[in-house]
């Protein structure tokens, strides 16, 4: 009913066909109910045009930046309740961080998982929206028999620990001590419920993971580990549990002379 010619409407829907248009904008137009009103003409009501908001895909959306507890649909060629979020959850793949960690430890197993649907360009676009994911400031520790790991929050190896002493990958110039701190990087992922927090002072990990300049080694483990010597003036530091000799970390003062 009109009071000095306005009117409030409480609720009011209407068909969004409009957005279709090239300007997208809409206007809410009264008129009197024909064969309702009888006398002088009342002229229809129209309002200025106005843009409306669509919210029915936000629950859709992806996140740029991911974050870490998302839901691994989140991720580019990822779709919610399509077949490679039904693949990852069925192999207990249900966050960006879980679909990290497997990266990090084994890439071919996720690749299988999401299988020949994913292809090398879907694949591609996936991998670089997740390591845009700020991985944050906590990390991990696991220990092993002669030395530790410290990850970050995506099983990524941030430092090993031996002794006093500190490396990185990048110090490790031997493929078997490489490889031997990948698969111990296995292992942290098969227990990672298991592992401790570790609050040792480390550089600053609160950056994306493409500004992280560590990487993940990606070749196969051989089985028996020793110390010896690739290059002229290159130490080459055992890791295993099988060298010739005992290696003393805490006697090594860099690793190239």
């Amino acid at each position: 009913m009109l009071r000095d010619g306005a009117a409030f409407v409480s609720e009011l829907y209407f068909t969004d066909n409009s957005s279709w248009g090239k300007s997208g904008m809409f206007k809410i137009g009264a008129r009197v109910v024909p064969g309702s009103y009888r006398g002088p003409r009342i002229r229809e009501a129209m309002t200025e045009p106005f843009k409306v908001k669509d919210h029915r895909g936000e629950s859709y959306r992806k996140h740029y930046p991911p974050a870490l507890e998302d839901e691994v649909w989140r991720l580019e060629k990822i779709a919610k309740d399509g077949k490679f979020h039904k693949k990852l959850a069925d192999a207990n793949i249900n966050t960006v961080q879980d679909f990290l960690k497997l990266w990090f430890v084994n890439p071919q197993s996720l690749r299988q998982i999401l299988g020949q649907g994913m292809s090398d360009r879907k694949w591609e676009a996936t991998i670089n929206h997740a390591k845009t994911c700020v991985v944050g400031d906590k990390l991990y520790i696991h220990h092993g028999r002669r030395y530790a790991l410290v990850l970050n929050s995506v099983c990524q190896v941030v430092n090993i620990i031996a002794g006093a002493n500190r490396y990185t990958l990048q110090d490790l110039v031997n493929r078997a001590d490489r490889d031997h701190v990948h698969q111990l990087a296995r292992e942290a992922y098969e227990n990672w419920g298991h592992l401790e927090e570790f609050h040792g002072l480390l550089p600053n990990t609160n950056l994306p993971l493409h500004q992280i300049n560590v990487q993940m080694p990606r070749g196969t483990v051989e089985p028996d580990l020793y110390t010896d010597q690739d290059e002229v003036g290159t130490f080459v530091c055992d890791f295993g549990d099988d060298g010739v000799g005992p290696f003393n970390f805490s006697d090594v003062q860099s690793t190239t002379y």
